[in-house]
């Protein structure tokens, strides 16, 4: 066997490894030579003096003997496939120095490993005087730039860790009924707030009984599954381990997101298999195991694992109905959707973007589909009350949001329905998310142009661009919505003007939207003589009793809607040319109130019945 390097092992074996490592490395030795305690005593002045570190490993277990010298002495002498013959190396890629003093039955050894070490170099004495077996190692001269986590000292934080690694073996203790105490000091100079205590004790009879179930598995790669678990209610813990025995050590495999941890539950889930075996790399550092065999092994675990916690608390499954149920409400176009292999407790973000994954998965082929057989179109048109619903989601946000803006003035609900200074082409997937003109009525989405808070003469560019201009062009609608495409041609346009007031204006104000958007109403058809087949003008503000009244008195016709709202019509001439027919304008006053319970109704409707679609598909 070639004599190896030890320094250059050290650095290309163990380059990624922390300094737990070290830990586990003493920990796994002691275990296999037998000891029933050790002791981890660690000193150090503060965790920014790392150069202060020192650790003490103490055992008391048989000691190395010739044979267990020369396998610790050369690279990759092992025993048994369950050993790599490696591990040792971490503590020079963490020290320059490590002192080992092993006293066996028969020899004594007392020798530093380090960067010089020779194994001839190491000659044992006889143990004649019948000291006490056991194995210690001193470990000096920290070499990492910092201590990198404060969990690397902490007595708590490593108990966990050494559970977590050692859980195989330490149970297989339990079972045993053998002894097997590590206690883990720290003597810092400095105190940390992170570190909350300064000694820390494991004892194999206080882990949890585990039970044993065999798992039954289609898959001829896994003929061997035993699972070994514990889980139980403690309102104190929310802790779930899930990993692989391979070689008496557990690696971690994820079954269980964290965020799907039940607060109050405690478990551990080790899976047992011979086909495990020696599944790790040279250092045990990584699990060595096909992408495709984690995942069919996750599988299986899965569903074991979400019964066993559900049934140790049968609250999980109502919270999680509760989640289901109102993610179904909030985003009813993706139901049938959401997945329902979710794992503990239901992780609402998680949840909702696999429906939406999978929303876009079955989509695709619909899409890139150049012939739809009668499946396919059934599934295309079950998509489109999908988007359509989730368009009428928007709109039922933005009904809210303007139901949250009562107080608000009106330059701010003017821009939460149409951006202001802009004028706005047709619908489109790029501005149907920020045109809100539907809030007035659906038949404004099949707009031409939309000219927000602009000039009157704006507007009569648009629809007149040869016309002559005048000196009674004043005035700026906050919204001026046309019907066509086709301004020059010799078909009659229809245009929509709204006026929006402060809630709360005085009957003056009131009745001067009457007034104001008939003028506006006479200059749009001076301009545009001849062209214009229909104009409708909204007045939106609110009623006192005395405007209400007026409106009666005038003959204005009530309307069936969610609140109030009235509407007469009007005959407009042109000023230029009093040959010319009049044309019709439709005045509609409607209170803030009542536009937004009549757009909601609307919404509503809609998604009644994209919701009995979505079911039906």
């Amino acid at each position: 066997m070639v004599e190896t390097d030890v320094e250059t092992a050290a650095e290309r074996l163990f380059r990624n490894a922390s300094l737990e490592w070290v830990y586990f490395e003493a920990i796994s030795n002691a275990l296999d030579w037998g000891a029933k305690s050790v002791t981890i005593s660690i000193r150090l002045n503060a965790l920014n003096e790392h150069k202060t570190l020192a650790i003490d490993i103490v055992d008391d277990g048989l000691g190395m003997e010739t044979e267990g010298f020369l396998r610790f002495a050369q690279l990759w002498n092992v025993k048994d496939k369950a050993h790599k013959g490696q591990g040792r190396f971490v503590y020079l890629n963490n020290f320059s120095s490590a002192r080992v003093r092993s006293v066996s039955e028969n020899e004594i050894r007392d020798f530093y490993f380090d960067k010089n070490f020779k194994k001839d170099g190491v000659i044992p004495t006889n143990n004649d005087d019948g000291a006490p077996t056991g194995t210690s190692i001193f470990l000096t001269g920290y070499k990492k730039e910092r201590i990198w986590s404060s969990d690397y000292v902490n007595p708590t934080a490593l108990k966990k860790s050494i559970i977590k690694t050692f859980y195989p073996r330490l149970y297989d203790k339990k079972k045993k009924g053998e002894p097997f105490i590590v206690r883990i000091e720290l003597d810092m100079t400095k105190a940390d707030p992170d570190i909350e205590s300064a000694i820390a004790h494991i004892d194999v009879q206080d882990l949890p009984t585990m039970e044993e179930l065999p798992l039954e598995n289609p898959s001829s790669l896994f003929t061997d599954l035993n699972l070994f678990y514990y889980v139980q209610k403690d309102l104190t813990k929310r802790s779930i381990i899930t990993a692989l025995n391979v070689d008496g050590r557990s690696f971690l495999l994820d079954v269980i997101p964290p965020t799907n941890w039940p607060v109050g539950i405690d478990g551990v889930f080790i899976l047992y298999s011979k086909v495990f075996e020696g599944q790790v790399d040279d250092t045990r550092q990584y699990l060595q195991m096909e992408d495709e065999h984690k995942k069919e092994i996750v599988g299986i675990l899965s569903p074991v694992i979400d019964r066993l916690i559900k049934a140790t608390d049968p609250t999980i499954q109502e919270k999680n109905e509760v989640t289901l149920n109102d993610l179904k409400e909030k985003f009813p176009h993706l139901d049938g959707l959401f997945p329902k292999d979710e794992i503990g407790v239901m992780d609402r973000k998680e949840v909702l973007k696999r429906a939406r994954e999978a929303f876009f998965v079955q989509e695709q082929p619909i899409l890139e589909a150049e012939h739809l057989d009668e499946a396919q179109y059934q599934k295309a048109l079950e998509f489109c009350s999908r988007h359509l619903m989730e368009y009428i989601l928007y709109r039922n946000r933005t009904i809210t949001k303007l139901k949250e803006m009562k107080d608000d003035p009106e330059i701010d609900i003017h821009k939460a329905i149409v951006p202001r200074h802009k004028t706005h082409d047709s619908l489109s997937m790029d501005t149907m998310y920020i045109n809100n003109a539907w809030v007035m009525d659906d038949k404004f989405m099949s707009y031409a142009k939309i000219l927000s808070d602009q000039q009157l003469t704006a507007l009569l560019d648009q629809i007149a661009p040869d016309r002559v201009a005048g000196d009674d062009e004043g005035g700026k609608p906050d919204m001026s919505i046309i019907f066509s495409g086709d301004f020059n041609g010799s078909k009659k346009v229809d245009l929509v003007v709204v006026e929006l007031k402060k809630k709360e204006v005085d009957l003056k104000e009131q009745e001067w939207v009457v007034s104001q958007l008939l003028q506006r109403a006479r200059r749009i058809v001076t301009h545009y003589e001849g062209k214009i087949q229909r104009l409708w003008f909204y007045g939106i503000t609110n009623l006192s009793e005395e405007f209400r009244l007026r409106l009666r008195d005038e003959d204005w016709t009530p309307l069936f809607s969610s609140g109030e709202s009235w509407y007469k019509e009007f005959k407009v001439s042109s000023l230029n040319n009093r040959d010319l027919p009049s044309v019709k304008v439709g005045l509609y006053i409607i209170p803030f109130d009542t536009l937004l319970g009549d757009a909601e109704h609307r919404n509503g409707a809609f998604m009644r019945l994209l919701k009995e679609s979505i079911k039906t598909a």
